[in-house]
């Protein structure tokens, strides 16, 4: 990155306490002092300014070749981009020192903090209630941003870590958390919420889609190792001999013994008992079927949606 890569629209004005402050007022203030703009800058934010944390900005003139105005970084102010790196745990990092990712993380967290909670896109997308900074945004071992959602939602929270270059989470990353990854993300988009808004809620319906995919997949996981070791039990209970192939098992000691232990609550779930009577039938090599409360014969494998292999697969 170079070192004036960060662009932003607007500004912050102290002197007459004006966010929003346009380039074109920021230059008409340094036209009235003769040129000489450092006595009274323009800053990246209020909530920055009043922090201690405000990074100056110099307005840029493109009037002349038909590009867009915009604020870019004053130079040198080391002593805050410090200050700033260390208030979003990357005081020690190379990369804030040398780049401007300390900046950016800390302009994504603070958008966040302010503008996410009130933002109707936001609100209806995520079903949320509350967006608030969780107070730790010094520290790699927490995350930044606590997400509060609706009952009606599949999660009461969703915890949300800012990487950049040099940035990464030292918690262990659990389902309901997001590791909003912004390093692809231009340097004008972090610097503004309408930015950041449509590129964060891509990634929110991106984050979603894998979170439901894992969580399926682990699902899968836990009623298969669940079933296999019920059925285990159940063997070892029952002495239960082979089955013929193709011979229809109709109220059987082994479908009775599932089924009580489905109703007792020793099986999670209907699918977990399906998942017990298609193993059997796979580890004896038989294709066989049951007689179901509808007095249809059906095969168990296709009830379990197994389709053949092994249970080792």
């Amino acid at each position: 990155m170079s070192a004036f890569a960060l662009t932003w629209g607007y500004a912050y004005y102290p002197l007459l306490d004006r966010e929003e402050f346009t380039v074109e007022e920021a230059l008409r203030v340094r036209q009235q002092n003769h040129g000489e703009y450092r006595e009274n800058p323009c800053y990246n934010s209020k909530n920055a300014y009043e922090e201690g944390l405000g990074i100056q900005l110099t307005p840029v003139d493109n009037s002349n070749n038909g590009k867009v105005n915009f604020f870019r970084l004053f130079p040198g102010q080391s002593d805050v981009r410090n200050r700033i790196a260390n208030s979003v745990g990357m005081g020690s990092t190379t990369s804030a020192r040398y780049t401007e990712s300390g900046i950016r993380v800390k302009c994504v967290i603070d958008s966040l903090s302010a503008d996410l909670e009130e933002d109707k896109i936001a609100r209806d997308g995520m079903l949320m209630i509350s967006a608030k900074g969780s107070g730790n945004a010094n520290s790699l071992s927490h995350p930044d941003i606590i997400i509060h959602h609706r009952g009606d939602y599949s999660r009461r929270e969703t915890r949300i870590f800012v990487q950049d270059i040099g940035r990464k989470p030292q918690y262990e990353v659990l389902p309901d958390d997001w590791i909003l990854v912004i390093s692809k993300f231009d340097s004008d988009v972090v610097t503004s919420w309408v930015n950041i808004r449509p590129l964060f809620m891509k990634e929110w319906n991106v984050h979603e889609a894998k979170r439901e995919r894992n969580l399926a997949s682990e699902l899968e996981r836990i009623e298969s190792e669940e079933a296999r070791e019920t059925l285990e039990g159940i063997l070892d209970n029952l002495q239960i001999p082979e089955v013929l192939e193709g011979h229809a098992i109709n109220q059987s000691e082994f479908e009775r013994e599932i089924d009580r232990r489905l109703e007792d609550g020793d099986i999670s779930s209907l699918s977990v008992a399906n998942k017990i009577k298609a193993l059997y039938l796979r580890r004896n090599g038989i294709n066989s079927t049951f007689i179901n409360g509808l007095g249809n014969e059906v095969e168990w494998g296709e009830i379990a949606g197994f389709a053949g292999g092994s249970d080792d697969d």
